[in-house]
């Protein structure tokens, strides 16, 4: 299909506002939730949506036939409030949330429970799928190594990928990808590790040019994907509204 169809993502705070004034559906949370997929007309363009973006923000992934996707861009870009951006920058936001880049995080020599992707699986759908077996032997048996999110004391250079780990003097595993995470102001690494030393807060080493850099293990990603914050927004202002409600009854009972 690499041949027939493109992609454009689309993401940020008034992604939605934007595709939005291109199609006739809508795209509200309840209509169109997080990681959804619909096919929709955009500008005029057949396409394909999907409720994600690489940068963990809001956004969207629009698939369109390549004879179409320049039109698709333009029209995106004649709404005037978009511009485009890098992959450094996209590889910034990824890491700091913790999302998984297929090639360097996620490889065929990896599998899911190891990448941290367990949420991804269903062991039990009602329709018989590749891999099932194998998947319910590695559960069973428990990943020996697990990718964690570090942060690197360096100053001059980030990680990249494939550089060495240490743990005390045993080289015990290797990046994957890494990046300076632009909201948290610090270098960030993903890296896979013997499950023993994933502990949040496990000292290790990383090797940057030729110097071992202190890295600590984090007990998750420093920044929460839009989704999921927007979901304890929610969930707060719920709490708020029940707390004023009931407030309300007592003090006028």
């Amino acid at each position: 299909m690499t041949d027939s169809w493109g992609c454009l993502g689309l993401a940020g705070p008034w992604s939605r506002d934007i595709l939005s004034s291109l199609v006739s559906d809508d795209l509200s949370d309840d209509a169109f939730p997080y990681m959804h997929c619909r096919s929709m007309t955009v500008a005029g363009v057949p396409t394909r949506a999907i409720r994600t973006s690489g940068t963990g923000e809001l956004g969207w992934e629009l698939y369109a036939p390549v004879e179409h996707l320049g039109d698709l861009y333009d029209a995106i870009m004649a709404t005037g409030r978009v511009g485009d951006f890098g992959t450094y920058a996209l590889n910034s936001l990824r890491v700091e949330k913790g999302i998984r880049s297929w090639g360097c995080d996620v490889t065929v020599d990896t599998d899911p429970y190891e990448a941290g992707l367990d949420d991804c699986v269903r062991l039990e759908k009602s329709v018989e799928f590749v891999g099932r077996e194998a998947l319910r032997r590695l559960m069973a048996d428990g990943p020996r190594r697990r990718l964690v999110v570090l942060t690197v004391d360096t100053d001059d250079v980030d990680a990249t990928g494939n550089e060495t780990v240490w743990y005390g003097d045993r080289a015990v595993g290797h990046t994957t990808s890494g990046a300076y995470g632009a909201t948290v102001k610090r270098s960030l690494a993903f890296a896979y590790l013997p499950t023993e030393i994933t502990h949040p807060g496990t000292e290790v080493n990383v090797e940057l040019l030729d110097m071992r850099r202190r890295g600590v293990v984090l007990n998750r990603a420093p920044v929460e994907v839009e989704h999921l914050r927007a979901k304890e927004r929610h969930q707060k202002d719920a709490r708020a509204d029940a707390t004023l409600r009931y407030d309300t009854i007592y003090y006028t009972s």
